[in-house]
């Protein structure tokens, strides 16, 4: 496995591209990642809820009454 992202991580470098190892929460992953050259970067998720007020907050409503 090593040897074959390692080659694919020489290709993007000669062809001057970035190689994205796509990240992950597991440990596993991550130290693999990490043992390649991999670098932790944090990526953040905005989300823009156009939905009317009533219905964002039934949405709540039911998420509290779930719990």
């Amino acid at each position: 496995m090593y040897t074959a992202m390692n080659c694919a991580i020489q290709q993007a470098k000669t062809e001057g591209k970035n190689f994205d190892f796509g990240g992950s929460r597991v440990e596993g992953v991550r130290h693999f990642n990490l043992q390649l050259g991999g670098v932790d970067r944090v990526y953040y998720c905005h989300q823009w809820d156009n939905s009317p007020l009533w219905y964002r907050w039934v949405k709540q409503l039911r998420k509290a009454l779930r719990k």
